[in-house]
């Protein structure tokens, strides 16, 4: 919420330059126009792009600062939730489009639905329930993924195998699109390819940051250096 009351003010500040601007037939940014910024987008962008990697390059220097990376992360993760609820609700009905019988699927609870090291392509979204990334143990949960969440973007865009331990924590509903079905619907609408690989790049970077605190490790066959993300390290 503190984030959101920023964000807005900041949002609200850079309108209203821009309408000033405007008003006096002057040059403006597009990305500080009222008309033109989705808050929540924009909030993505600007940490996937600027803040984490100016950050991530401060660690580097001042490993003590870590902290504030940590920090950042969290605060990406709740920002891309909103993002992920709304772009899966206009996914899963163009998916529906493009294949009729595109169905959830039910999962009871503690189904392992990945495994670090796995070959696999597809995606997956969450209808209902709750699913956790878990570390080596398949105890201790990294991340949470709750209605309108989809994951395994990773390992479909970037033709690696899987790279984190995904389990359903509660009975499930979940859609899973194989990669033919996804690369149809990224070319009927690119701003989805743009959605996934902005979460992807930040996703990467958390978990090299995960593997730096012995959290998580990477899969088998799969190569630290082959790994482009935003700020990653």
């Amino acid at each position: 919420e503190v984030s959101r009351e920023w964000a807005n003010r900041l949002t609200d500040e850079f309108g209203n330059q821009v309408d000033k601007e405007k008003e006096l037939g002057l040059p403006f940014m597009p990305f500080m126009d009222r008309t033109q910024v989705v808050l929540e987008k924009s909030q993505i962008g600007f940490i996937a792009f600027l803040l984490r990697p100016l950050w991530v390059s401060c660690m580097r220097v001042l490993p003590a600062l870590g902290s504030f990376v940590d920090r950042i992360d969290v605060n990406y993760q709740e920002w891309s939730v909103i993002v992920q609820r709304k772009a899966t609700t206009e996914m899963l009905t163009l998916l529906k489009e493009l294949e009729p019988s595109f169905a959830a699927q039910r999962l009871p609870a503690g189904t392992v639905i990945c495994h670090t090291g796995d070959s696999s392509n597809e995606l997956f979204i969450v209808a209902e329930g709750r699913v956790e990334v878990v570390d080596e143990t398949m105890q201790n949960s990294l991340n949470v993924f709750e209605e309108g969440c989809f994951f395994g973007e990773i390992a479909l865009l970037k033709n690696v195998r899987r790279t984190a331990n995904v389990k359903a924590t509660t009975e499930c509903a979940i859609y899973v699109a194989p990669k033919d079905l996804v690369l149809r619907m990224m070319k009927a609408y690119p701003d989805f390819e743009k959605t996934l690989s902005q979460v992807a790049n930040i996703r990467e970077g958390i978990i090299q940051r995960n593997v730096s605190k012995g959290l998580q490790s990477f899969g088998v066959e799969m190569d630290l250096h082959e790994l482009v993300h935003v700020g990653g390290g």
